[in-house]
């Protein structure tokens, strides 16, 4: 499962990634009907520095990011969900079978 995501390159967090592509990102919910609830996900970052991706990401977005912002793609390994039913936690947890592979394929390990 990947996503883009898009950093102003003034921005400590996407110099951040190009240096140690490891994320996490958090919400954490209180109400708006979405009751008291987390969600999280992790994973690892990879910078889009193909100019043809690039174009195709920014196609696909909602917004038009310019060309001053930074684009990654943002690969889940794991996803966790609680939500507070009647003061009980109701946890969900996903995590991809095929991680070490692919981060093997699309990642340089030396910086």
């Amino acid at each position: 499962m990947e996503y883009t995501f898009y950093y102003g390159t003034h921005l400590a967090k996407g110099k951040d990634l190009q240096l140690d592509p490891r994320y996490t990102l958090l919400c954490s919910v209180e109400n708006s009907n979405g009751g008291s609830s987390e969600f999280y996900v992790r994973g690892r970052a990879a910078l889009i520095a193909d100019p043809h991706l690039r174009k195709q990401a920014v196609r696909a977005s909602p917004h038009t990011p310019t060309d001053s912002y930074t684009a990654f793609t943002l690969a889940v390994e794991f996803a966790f969900m609680n939500i507070y039913v009647e003061g009980k936690a109701n946890l969900r947890r996903w995590q991809s079978a095929e991680k070490t592979r692919f981060y093997l394929e699309r990642i340089p390990l030396e910086r």
